[in-house]
């Protein structure tokens, strides 16, 4: 939560049920859902923050270790989720339960690389344990958010910054 009390990140079960019961999987285990950040996470993959990520993390092999870490914790948490249920519908669909085994932040399959900043962002600011959204956090880019805070509730308003 920001100090505004609001949901920076909501965490999404990671099968998801029709009224009509169908089953669909939905890997994004935390969705990044303040105005704020998605507003300025937006603009770092626009200006090329996920191809300077990536390449760090092909160059910084301590970095690289830690979101081999994160990624392992984060498939453990979706996993910690499931319903027995869930479990036995990934058991009698084997392909599914490869999605969700193999399956990163997000449901990447590549964790050698990110696709989304977002994502990341989501599980840092939920669990404080993202090595990239760790690293975004200590840019300084993203100023502090005053859409909910104090005298200058403006939560859910388009700002100007």
């Amino acid at each position: 939560y920001c100090p505004g009390g609001h949901p920076q990140t909501l965490r999404v079960h990671p099968i998801l049920t029709s009224k009509k019961g169908q089953k669909t999987p939905f890997p994004t285990h935390f969705w990044l859902c303040c105005p704020h950040y998605v507003k300025w996470v937006s603009r770092l993959e626009a200006s090329g923050y996920i191809t300077k990520i990536n390449e760090m993390l092909l160059e910084n092999q301590t970095m690289a270790d830690a979101f081999l870490k994160n990624i392992a914790s984060y498939q453990a948490m979706r996993e910690d989720t499931m319903s027995s249920e869930d479990l036995d519908y990934l058991r009698e669909n084997p392909s599914m339960r490869l999605r969700f085994s193999e399956g990163g932040i997000g449901g990447s399959a590549n964790h050698t690389r990110i696709r989304c900043i977002h994502e990341n962002m989501a599980h840092y600011l939920a669990t404080g344990d993202n090595v990239i959204g760790e690293y975004v956090s200590n840019l300084g880019i993203i100023p502090e958010c005053t859409w909910c805070s104090g005298e200058n509730n403006n939560y859910g308003k388009d700002d100007e910054g």
